[in-house]
């Protein structure tokens, strides 16, 4: 497996060439609606808790080149809201309130690669720059947020898969996607951390996009 900082200098280097090479430029912008949540696996096994997903949001621009008629390279920069909902049992939870810089990359291959309505599926990587942490306790009286940046890691990475529809009108293309998001690294720093304890983030989007 090909270290993270190597796998971007390799897609950038293919993003460079095709950019290079006069094929087809889209520019556009995407908004995403996250059904976010973290992954908390927890070694004390007394303890017993819910994850739950908690309704986010990403936006910002891409650009994307068309290599073939069949398959295309995009990269976007998102600011993307992330978390989720902890609930132990008689609880409402604590919701976990994460901002992130967010910039996927994302290979995608086009099954119907002509025409006004293409259908495509797409995986890639993501890696995330922490703008702000904190927590929001739904139990106390005054439903009180709490900043926790400090506690958490300034990176994270993430796998992709997903898939969509591409209608393409006389000035622009709309695009419908869906994206599963899953975290590959902890949340939180390893000395806020047990052994054998890990705390990712997981999201399910569904988004949509206009080229300019």
């Amino acid at each position: 497996m090909l270290h993270s900082g190597l796998r971007i200098f390799v897609f950038l280097i293919i993003f460079a060439i095709a950019w290079g090479s006069g094929s087809a430029q889209n520019f556009g912008l995407k908004w995403h609606f996250n059904f976010a949540k973290n992954s908390w696996v927890n070694p004390d096994e007394t303890f017993s808790f819910q994850e739950n997903y908690a309704s986010k949001y990403a936006i910002g621009p891409f650009i994307e080149l068309r290599l073939i008629p069949f398959f295309s390279l995009s990269a976007e920069g998102l600011l993307a809201k992330k978390g989720g909902i902890i609930s132990p049992p008689s609880r409402k939870g604590i919701e976990y309130r994460l901002t992130y810089l967010s910039v996927p990359f994302l290979l995608n291959v086009f099954i119907i690669p002509i025409g006004p309505l293409q259908i495509f599926i797409s995986g890639g990587f993501e890696y995330s720059y922490l703008l702000e942490g904190k927590t929001y306790d739904f139990d106390t009286p005054d439903e009180s947020e709490d900043d926790i940046k400090d506690k958490l890691a300034t990176f994270d990475t993430a796998y992709l898969i997903g898939g969509g529809l591409r209608f393409n009108l006389i000035v622009t293309s709309v695009i419908l996607e869906g994206r599963y998001s899953i975290g590959q690294k902890n949340v939180f720093l390893p000395e806020h951390l047990l052994e054998d304890e890990s705390f990712k983030n997981r999201v399910l989007s569904f988004g949509i996009g206009f080229t300019f």
